[in-house]
This record gives C-alpha cells, structure tokens and sequence, in this order.
C-alpha cells in the first residue's frame, strides 16, 4: 500500500524545446539514492516467532540471519547458521538494530600459501 505524497523513485520530464529530438515526449531522469531504504517505523523491527519466543534456558540455535537483535537478548550466547555449521555468539550492546546475519560469516577467508622455492 503506497503512503500519498511520498516521492517516485524516478521522475519524469519533458525534453528542452531546442533539442534535436522533439518527437519524444518524455524521457527519464533517475534520481540518485543518497540513503538506504529502511523498514517502516510502524511496522517496528523484524523478529522471527521462533528467535522471539525461544526460552534462553538452552543455547538458542538460530537460523533467521534476518532477525534484528533486541535488547532483551543483551548477553546471551546464542548459535547462529551460516549455511553450514553454527557460529557462536555473545550478543553484546552494541549489537542491538542490527541483523543476527551481519555476525555470522558465510565465507571462507581467502587462504594465500606462500610458494616454497626449490633448492637446485
């Protein structure tokens, strides 16, 4: 449902009247994105049921990367996927807005070996 007087994301406008091309009508001018698109404030944070209703009494093991961190999840350990295996983590203040995914790597670090030269 579109909110009224929210701006397009492109604008429409008619070309200069000395140009050579007259025969468009319109053409299309993108406006550059300067911010980020972030989640409505009305709709509050996202949180899965199962992140949100999980007792901390066991380590909770979490598979929704695209949960928000909540404050009331401030120091506890939790285990979150990466697509293969389960990352530990101790859920800090500063952590709190963002997305349990940000703390949980899906890719191997590049492991450069260095060549062993051969003795003649």
């Amino acid at each position: 449902m579109r909110k009224v007087g929210l701006e397009p994301t492109c604008i429409y406008a008619l070309p200069p009247q000395d140009s050579a091309s007259t025969k468009f009508r319109h053409f299309r001018i993108k406006k550059t994105k300067d911010f980020l698109m972030t989640r409505s404030v009305w709709k509050g944070p996202f949180v899965d049921a199962g992140v949100f209703f999980h007792s901390f009494q066991t380590v909770p093991r979490i598979w929704s990367r695209r949960s928000v961190i909540l404050p009331q999840f401030i120091d506890e350990k939790v285990f979150i996927h990466n697509g293969k295996t389960f990352i530990s983590l101790v859920i800090t203040e500063e952590m709190v807005g963002h997305k349990f995914g940000e703390f949980a790597m899906t890719r191997k670090r590049a492991i450069h070996k260095k060549k062993v030269k051969k003795k003649k």
